[in-house]
C-alpha cells in the first residue's frame, strides 16, 4: 500500500499533539510514502507561525524542522502542475473547500493514477469527507 500523507498529519506528529503517534506509527510502517510539495510549504509556515507567536522558541523551532526534514527524506513529492491545478479549481463533492484542500485532493487523484492502492492519512475533516465522496480509502 502507498499511503499520501496530507500536512495535517505531518504536523500533528512534529507538534507532538494527540493524534500524532498515530501518524507516526503509520508513516513508518508503509512504504512508499507520498505527498504534495504543498506539504513542505504548509509545516514550514507553521513552524515559522509558532515561532513569530512565541508558541515555540527558535531552538524549539530548528528541532521541528530537523525532524520534519529527517521523517520526509525519502518521500516522493508531487509538484502542483498544471493539471492539478485545473483539477483543484473543479468541483469536489463536498464543498466549500478551501484551495489549498483542494490542491490537496488533486493531487491524491493524480497519484492514485500511479498508485492503484493508494491511501491518505488526514486529520482534516474537509478532506476526510471528500476522500469517502471520492471513494478513496484512508487510514
Amino acid at each position: 500500500m502507498a499511503l499520501y500523507v496530507e500536512s495535517s498529519a505531518i504536523l500533528a506528529w512534529i507538534f507532538g499533539e494527540a493524534a500524532g503517534d498515530h501518524s507516526r506509527k503509520i508513516i513508518n510502517s508503509v512504504r512508499p510514502v507520498v505527498s504534495s510539495t504543498l506539504s513542505v510549504l504548509e509545516v514550514e509556515r507553521a513552524v515559522r507561525r509558532a515561532l513569530s507567536t512565541r508558541a515555540i522558541t527558535e531552538s524549539d523551532a530548528v528541532k521541528l524542522q530537523g525532524l520534519f526534514r529527517s521523517v520526509c527524506r525519502g518521500w516522493e513529492f508531487m509538484e502542483m502542475t498544471p493539471e492539478i491545478q485545473r483539477r483543484a479549481a473543479e468541483p469536489f463533492p463536498v464543498e466549500p473547500l478551501r484551495s489549498l484542500d483542494a490542491v490537496h485532493l488533486a493531487t491524491v487523484l493524480s497519484f492514485l493514477e500511479l498508485y492503484n492502492d493508494l491511501a491518505v492519512l488526514s486529520f482534516d475533516a474537509r478532506i476526510r469527507d471528500n476522500l469517502i465522496a471520492l471513494g478513496v480509502p484512508q487510514v
